[in-house]
């Protein structure tokens, strides 16, 4: 393989065409790429991955087939830490290469860039080992250097280094927006502020909503939260050394008190990362191995989401809407922390909101920022509790009123006494299905015929998570399957075998499960006279209820999850008589 033909790679000629007679990648989006390329000087394998990630590892093997090198899938492979040792993340990270395995005397590397399959000798001096070297797709060997140096390890070793001469010193100016970009992974001037804008920008690029920084005795751990699981994130064992300057980092960027290491504090952090206004919600309480820290990611574009792509059925869907347009009622979501109960209420108010319509929203904390709707922030500490502000605001002369949470008796009443006087409450309850919010509500003291005039529609709902598109196989069900969800018997299931494109987790994103019922003239004749919940639930039923697992057996039935999703989020869960599972 001589040098002019890995160059000609590089070029929108020579590989453009193979690209085109393979026939894997749309011609259109060939063609951009070729074009760019002569345009900007980068490569049409880059610019290829970059604008469509799917078509990444298709584009990259055949690069290797062209350039007559090996490809290497990576896919779970596991870093050799003897191999890691010798070759140093700076070089490593800043060379975009990465030690695979043994291979008799040699030492396999394996990189994603086309001219470093000519630096063997290179390479073979600094490894002190004959190198073979062999090509993979850029996303791959970012999550492979993941594993074996870990998150930001040029960042860290820098900055470990450098304190061996003396005490690192960081000043850190809190400022009202903080900008990042993906220009993280230089080997200019090292710092804790790279590595916690490393930190962030991953987060936010793999879409989690939470960041868990947690000290431990001998490691400091980082883990993400995606699709509402938690995920462990490499980091280099070096970081421990760097615990301190990098919560005092992260509590200047959300104006807490750097000094205050005794007491829990909370804080707010706004990003723009590349280009999009991020909120970040942070969270501090002392452990006895040091502060532990909580960031939620509040990302305004994935909040604004319309009513229609929240995974309800096409009828559900359209009650809900026509219950949403009435002057007046109490609109109740249900469901246990982490259910979605949130996204729920807000695209409910941007289906509602309007000039014509005045919104007041009262939460604890309030977690996006609406155009056009006053949002108020509940504050115990000072009086300011649901109740008390729910007083207030009902004189405030609202048309639509969004309550964070129906926590007591005291905010359950005035709820109550607002939806039946002209005002359309939305508001969220803990219950694990829809019936057994009425007797939620009737256990709070309020009375029943209040519930009874006020509620008109109850949904309860889950997510699950959605199974990769990308590694997306058919599933053999389980005789425990079988026996959890009898309904699945005789139909083809899925469940993703884990890749890059979800991070070998096997899913991708998070939908809803839904059951739902409206409050009609016989269930509030039913709530007023103190009928028990098995009755309510048997009109419910019979008004077209769908229980929460049986919806959530269509979903696995259609291909959307697996079974093991719909037992991991609805285990709470029990059918009752009268409502078997159909499907």
């Amino acid at each position: 393989m001589s040098e002019s033909r890995t160059q000609s790679a590089r070029t929108s000629g020579a590989f453009a065409a193979a690209l085109r007679a393979d026939g894997e990648v749309p011609a259109p989006l060939i063609d951009w790429a070729a074009a760019e390329a002569q345009r900007t000087d980068r490569d049409v394998a880059d610019l290829l991955a970059e604008r469509s990630p799917t078509h990444e590892e298709a584009v990259y093997r055949l690069l290797a087939d062209f350039l007559g090198a090996a490809y290497e899938p990576l896919d779970e492979r596991q870093p050799d830490a003897a191999l890691v040792a010798r070759l140093p993340s700076r070089d490593a990270l800043a060379g975009d290469v990465a030690p695979l395995a043994r291979d008799g005397d040699q030492v396999v590397l394996v990189t994603s860039r086309p001219e470093t399959l000519l630096r063997s000798d290179e390479l073979a001096t600094r490894i002190g080992a004959p190198v073979r070297v062999a090509l993979t797709a850029p996303s791959r060997l970012r999550r492979y250097l993941e594993r074996c140096y870990g998150l930001g390890a040029e960042t860290v070793s820098d900055v470990v280094t450098e304190s061996r001469q003396a005490e690192p010193r960081v000043e850190l100016v809190a400022s009202p927006s903080v900008s990042i970009t993906d220009q993280l992974d230089s080997v200019q001037e090292a710092s804790v502020t790279r590595f916690v804008n490393r930190v962030l920008f991953e987060a936010v690029q793999a879409q989690a909503s939470d960041i868990h920084v947690e000290p431990f005795e001998r490691e400091l751990h980082v883990r993400f939260r995606i699709d509402g699981v938690l995920q462990d994130v490499p980091v280099p064992p070096a970081v421990k050394q760097l615990e301190q300057a990098i919560i005092s980092r992260i509590k200047v960027l959300a104006d807490m008190d750097i000094a205050e290491k005794r007491l829990t504090q909370d804080g707010q952090i706004r990003l723009n990362v590349l280009g999009r206004t991020v909120d970040v919600r942070v969270s501090v309480v002392p452990s006895i191995y040091g502060e532990s820290v909580v960031l939620r990611i509040l990302d305004r574009q994935a909040q604004y989401r319309d009513l229609g792509e929240l995974g309800m059925p096409g009828e559900m869907l359209a009650d809900f809407r026509r219950v949403l347009s009435l002057a007046q009622g109490l609109v109740l979501v249900t469901g246990p922390t982490g259910s979605g109960k949130t996204t729920t209420l807000y695209a409910s108010l941007n289906h509602v909101r309007g000039p014509e319509r005045k919104i007041i929203t009262i939460e604890d904390p309030v977690e996006y920022r609406l155009e056009g709707i006053t949002q108020i922030q509940v504050r115990e500490s000072i009086g300011l509790g649901f109740s008390n502000l729910l007083r207030n605001i009902v004189r405030h002369d609202p048309d639509v009123i969004m309550i964070g949470e129906i926590r007591d008796a005291a905010t359950a009443n005035i709820a109550m006494n607002a939806a039946i006087t002209g005002h359309l409450v939305v508001a969220t309850l803990h219950t694990n299905d829809a019936p057994t919010a009425i007797g939620r509500l009737a256990g709070m003291g309020v009375p029943r015929y209040m519930i009874a005039s006020a509620v008109k529609v109850v949904l309860a709902q889950r997510l699950v998570r959605v199974v990769c598109e990308h590694c997306k196989q058919p599933d053999t069900l389980s005789d425990e399957a079988l026996r959890e969800f009898p309904a699945l018997s005789g139909h083809a299931v899925y469940r993703g075998t884990g890749c890059e494109a979800c991070r070998q987790s096997g899913y991708r994103g998070r939908t809803g499960i839904f059951e739902s019922f409206l409050v009609g003239a016989t269930i509030a004749e039913q709530i007023a006279d103190g009928a028990p919940e098995a009755t309510i639930r048997h009109s419910a039923a019979a008004g077209g209820l769908v229980p929460l697992r049986t919806a959530g057996v269509e979903r696995v039935i259609a291909g959307v999850t697996s079974c093991e999703e719909l037992y991991r989020v609805t285990r709470d869960v029990t059918e009752n008589p009268g409502t078997e599972q159909t499907a």
